[in-house]
């Protein structure tokens, strides 16, 4: 049975891909309910939205190209100029939401109870699943060009906001929440109720967890700290900026600090790990 129908209104969809900044145009074509005739948003076809399901497009969402919305999942825009955009061959499905804005392309996915929020982008071969809430300018599936997949992972309940960016085969699962400038590449791991706040200073961006680095547990790191190589940050350990740390194990209470000639307790405050920049 079908539980949708194009209503035969079209519009020119003009909108900039955030992976390229390439502005493109497409027609697209208004849907509207069969049960009580309530006006959605705009597909390209009828494949782009399965007839099954409670899935939908509300007002001011779009999926085009070969993108699917299956099963209960939602594509929701926020208004004219604030609007969401489903493209490439990206699939939502389960109870996920797009919303506010936001871009998934490319050949990711966002399934399950996860919601992409706010002005942040999923895109390449993205997986965002469980209860993951991306929002604020995040990036997730941004290329890496050290990486073969680039197959970022976002699982559980972990929250990914402000401008961070998951490139490449990293994953972020637990509790984890991933705020500020900071940067997961190569094969990086953050999970466990672990958290990272990237803090501009003078030209030097963020927080970098690079190559097969491990944050874990309860581990916190923020200023303009980088954690690459084979290192690990467990348990309770705290590593504040600017610092680089490259090889060996550090869990436990532990405060490691960058500030040069300065008891660790001197150094300037941590930054508290409050959810910033997420959504509408």
């Amino acid at each position: 049975m079908l539980k949708y129908t194009l209503t035969g209104g079209t519009k020119e969809l003009t909108f900039t891909y955030r992976e390229t900044n390439i502005t493109r145009t497409v027609t697209v074509y208004q849907i509207r309910k069969l049960s009580d005739n309530t006006l959605g948003g705009y597909i390209q076809s009828t494949a782009n939205l399965d007839q099954s399901g409670d899935c939908w497009v509300g007002p001011d969402g779009h999926v085009i190209d070969r993108a699917r919305v299956t099963g209960n999942a939602q594509v929701l825009g926020e208004s004219l100029t604030n609007f969401s955009v489903v493209y490439g061959a990206a699939i939502i499905g389960g109870d996920a939401v797009v919303e506010c804005g936001a871009m998934v392309g490319g050949q990711a996915r966002v399934l399950e109870n996860a919601t992409v929020t706010g002005k942040a982008w999923v895109g390449g071969n993205a997986r965002v699943y469980g209860e993951a809430l991306i929002g604020g300018e995040a990036r997730v599936g941004w290329t890496d060009p050290t990486s073969r997949s680039n197959q970022a992972r976002v699982s559980g309940r972990a929250i990914i906001a402000d401008r961070s960016v998951l490139a490449g085969d990293s994953r972020a699962y637990g509790q984890v929440k991933i705020m500020g400038e900071t940067m997961l590449t190569g094969h990086s791991r953050a999970f466990g109720k672990a958290s990272l706040s990237g803090r501009p200073r003078q030209s030097s961006p963020l927080v970098n967890i690079q190559s097969a680095a491990h944050l874990t547990e309860n581990a916190r790191i923020s200023g303009c700290a980088v954690l690459k190589d084979q290192a690990r940050l467990e348990k309770d350990a705290v590593l504040y900026g600017p610092i680089q740390l490259t090889e060996g194990v550090i869990q436990g209470q532990v405060l490691v600090t960058g500030c040069p000639d300065v008891d660790p307790v001197d150094c300037p405050a941590e930054p508290a790990l409050e959810l910033g920049s997420v959504g509408c």
